[in-house]
């Protein structure tokens, strides 16, 4: 047996000068261990506990600068025990209170720690606990006040933490095999100051990164299950404060991503993503660029994809899928959007667009399989909201203009609704009620327009168009294979057609200009 125990002595003849009140209390049981202990300052304390063979514990609190001058480390407390065989511990110090526990039980781990070498900090302090095998977990922090906590238990997990800054917190539980997590707080160029990550793995072969630079920024992942991977990304391009990413998984190979910055315009400031993942294989991705942007996507079911994108400012989008291999896509460019889609049921499609302009709201809810949605918004105060109800329904909506509202409500099978809106304060309504294959278009060019087409039954087909200023038409169709179709040009015309039967045809034109 061969057992490398560094004593005090033996320590300070070697490697320490100038120091003062240095402890040191080193335990070392099994073959072919190596202990190294490097103090410089005062009040310094390091206890080491070796039990196993071919362990490795390397401790240095404080360095020698290039000039040749000492590095001063006062009442820096580093414990490092090691149960088992062939693990390797290494820690550095430099300052002033700073801290460190490192303990690995199991074989094959490895745990590194840096605070402050290089670097003015102090007041920092680090856990990091190990159970298992072939586990890895690093970390360093320049800057003051700044925790640590990593906690594994399993085997071949990787953990990293690094923060650049002040009075920041990274925390983080691994509990299975080959997970990993990286938490980045700050970068050699800019600090992060009370940014907090909180990253949690219960499975196997989950993936987790957080990223955060700046001011009061927060990154909390969740992760049960097997092989998901959540990525966010904070203030990396631009500078921003006060951000939240909420990004919980739970189930099979789900994917999250979320990145949150400033514009040309704006810095990324009070931005809020929420994700949440319920199932297997489902995709939820939010960009924002800009301040005050909030994105929720939640998802219950299987194979479900979400994309949400926010450029500039205060813009709210929420999207909620219940079922599987629904779709849904949100864009909102401007200031103050709001757009929200619904789809419960299996194979939806839903996708709003929102570009430019100022207080536009879309709302689109989907109850059954396979429809689908598309609306468009260009301008300011414009109202979209579409509902369906039953299978393979289609609707489409453009609104191009101010203070537009058009409205599209399907009940049934196969119904085709198409409203277009292209000038100021026009009013839309179409509604199709039960049956199936009807068919109904709404085009208004002008301003201050109001059209209803309401279609009872089948294969109804009807269609308004109007033209000019303060055109109303009113339409309604109850039975099967009914034909409307009502031209308006000019302004102040009012229609009103009624069918109820089967096989009837009605066209109106009333032009005056």
């Amino acid at each position: 047996m061969k057992n490398v125990i560094l004593s005090l002595a033996a320590v300070l003849s070697v490697t320490l000068l100038r120091a003062q009140s240095n402890t040191s209390s080193i335990n070392s049981t099994g073959d072919e261990n190596t202990t190294t202990v490097n103090q410089i300052g005062s009040s310094n304390a390091v206890t080491i506990q070796q039990v196993g063979n071919l362990n490795q514990a390397t401790t240095q609190q404080g360095s020698v600068l290039t000039d040749g001058t000492l590095s001063v480390a006062t009442e820096g407390l580093i414990q490092q025990v090691q149960t088992g065989n062939e693990n390797i511990v290494s820690v550095e110090q430099e300052r002033e209170n700073n801290q460190a526990f490192q303990t690995q039980i199991g074989d094959s781990n490895n745990a590194s720690l840096t605070q402050n070498l290089s670097r003015s900090g102090g007041n920092n302090s680090t856990t990091q606990s190990q159970e298992g095998s072939f586990n890895t977990v690093t970390s360093q922090q320049n800057g003051n006040r700044n925790q640590v906590t990593q906690t594994g238990i399993g085997d071949h997990n990787f953990g990293s933490a690094r923060q650049f800054g002040n009075d920041n917190v990274t925390t983080l539980i691994q509990e299975g095999n080959s997970n990993s997590a990286t938490s980045l707080q700050g970068s050699n160029s800019f600090n992060s100051t009370r940014g907090m990550v909180s990253q949690t793995q219960l499975g196997n072969d989950n993936t987790a990164f957080a990223n955060q630079e700046e001011r009061d920024n927060q990154i909390l992942q969740s992760q049960t299950g097997d092989g998901n991977n959540a990525r966010a990304v904070q203030n990396v391009n631009f500078f921003g404060d006060n951000n939240l990413t909420t990004q919980v998984q739970e189930g099979n190979r789900n994917t999250a991503s979320s990145n949150q910055e400033g514009n040309n315009t704006f810095r990324g400031i009070n931005n809020i993503v929420s994700q949440t993942q319920t199932g297997d294989d489902n995709t939820a991705t939010s960009n924002q660029k800009g301040q005050r942007n909030s994105s929720t996507i939640a998802q219950l079911g299987n194979l479900n994809t979400a994309t949400d994108t926010q450029n500039d400012s205060d813009h709210i989008s929420l999207i909620n899928q219940e079922g599987n291999e629904n779709t849904s896509t949100s864009r909102q460019n401007g200031d103050t959007h709001s757009s929200e889609i619904i789809q419960l049921g299996n194979l939806n499609t839903a996708e709003s667009t929102q570009n430019g302009g100022n207080s536009n709201t879309s709302t689109i809810t989907q109850t059954g399989d396979q429809n689908a949605a598309v609306s468009l918004q260009t301008g300011n105060n414009n109202i979209g909201s579409m509902f369906q109800t039953g299978s393979l329904n289609m609707a489409n909506t453009s609104q191009i203009g101010d203070d537009n509202t058009s409205t599209s409500s399907q009940s049934g099978d196969m119904h085709s609704s198409q409203i277009s809106q292209l000038g100021n304060l026009n009013i839309a309504q179409s509604t199709q009620n039960q049956g199936s294959d009807s068919s109904s278009i709404i085009n208004q060019t002008g301003d201050e327009n109001s059209a209803i087409s309401l279609q009872t039954g089948n294969d109804n087909m009807g269609s308004i168009l109007q033209t000019g200023t303060l055109n109303i038409a009113n339409t309604a169709q109850i039975g099967d294979t009914n034909s409307t179709m009502v031209t308006q040009e000019g302004m102040s015309h009012m229609s009103t057609v009624l069918q109820n039967g089967i096989g009837n045809v009605a066209t109106v034109s009333q032009i005056n200009n």
